[in-house]
């Protein structure tokens, strides 16, 4: 079910969304229920609780506003009906699920998307009779998209926060519990240490192809301070998008290529990495170590996948994204804390 549950959110959302525009009032026995049995079911009910209480109270809060100024006006001269405030803890589930694709977006186009998609959601309500507009339909629908413009963003940098926060709050009982199993271990044995260990952060940037993010790197160092060619350093990538590794290997080779790298081994390290490289997904995390002696490996979500025997790969490797030469001067200095 946990597969198909964005597809059967889409679809709860829109019935719920129409039952509340058309029945109103008397909808509100079955949008409550809708928002309890969504929770009962969701793979992530933690995280879609935070989103109401959160997301819920901004949007109650700017269609309260937009009605006590008159740009809406609901039946019997309520502020905000109930059951509009049931529609944001459905949205608010919504923005976790069905909706969850915006957050691969850049935030203008986020921004963008909610002055338009805004408008529209709330003059097909005006249409079906569940808001009036006071004021004309172009001021009235232009005051909508400067409040959508400016909360979908906020939405989406709430949603990224509130599932972060889960998950480091996973990863921290997990280690906990790691702990208590190697503390009642009686046999000794080598742990292989996460990739990361012992290392700390100098900066991280998003790479963004036009207003499509594409990817999350973020550079660490043994003192969170970068010096270049000192190692030990590392750099984890987090996908936000389907990469096939064949796209990997060629965007290797043409950083390189702009880069005007001329190393004999080229063409042998692009083989190397077809059997390294793994297709990625949204949400994978790809890791790139460099030990003290220039000895590197690569992993992906934790597990290693390989290595090329050759520490002059693993310079200019990483020089895609450190060196002076990059193709992504803005990224590198966010990469290296210079910016």
């Amino acid at each position: 079910m946990q597969r198909y549950f964005p597809l059967i959110n889409a679809v709860w959302f829109q019935l719920a969304w129409l039952a509340a525009i058309i029945y109103k009032q008397q909808a509100i026995p079955f949008l409550l229920l809708s928002v309890l049995i969504h929770l009962w079911v969701s793979p992530s009910r933690k995280q879609d609780a935070m989103m109401i209480t959160v997301i819920g109270i901004i949007g109650v809060i700017s269609d309260s506003f937009l009605s006590l100024i008159d740009i809406f006006a609901f039946a019997n001269n309520v502020i905000i009906p109930i059951w509009l405030i049931m529609i944001w803890a459905h949205f608010s589930i919504a923005l976790n699920h069905s909706l969850k694709w915006l957050s691969r977006f850049h935030i203008v186009a986020i921004s963008l998307f909610g002055a338009i998609a805004g408008p529209l959601n709330y003059l097909a309500g005006q249409r079906l009779g569940g808001v009036e507009f006071v004021y004309s339909l172009n001021i009235t629908l232009f005051a909508v998209a400067v409040i959508w413009a400016v909360n979908l963003p906020v939405f989406i940098i709430i949603q990224k926060r509130i599932n972060q926060r889960i998950q480091e709050r996973g990863v921290h009982m997990a280690k906990q519990i790691n702990m208590l199993i190697l503390a009642g271990l009686l046999i000794t044995s080598s742990v292989q240490s996460a990739p990361l260990s012992g290392l700390e952060s100098s900066g991280k940037s998003e790479l963004t192809w036009y207003l499509i993010s594409v990817y999350q790197a973020q550079l660490f160092t043994s003192s969170g301070q970068f010096t270049y060619g000192e190692y030990p350093q590392a750099l984890e990538i987090e996908y936000y998008r389907n990469i096939s590794k064949e796209n990997l290997i060629k965007a290797t080779k043409e950083q390189w290529q702009k880069q005007a790298i001329n190393h004999p081994d080229l063409n042998s390290w692009l083989e190397q990495l077809e059997n390294v490289f793994p297709d990625v997904k949204p949400e994978d995390k790809l890791v790139f170590t460099i030990d003290e002696n220039g000895t590197n490996e690569f992993f992906l979500n934790n597990k290693p996948i390989g290595s090329i025997a050759n520490s002059d790969f693993s310079q200019l490797f990483l020089d895609i994204w450190v060196s002076e030469k990059t193709t992504y001067p803005d990224l590198r200095l966010e990469l290296i804390g210079a910016e």
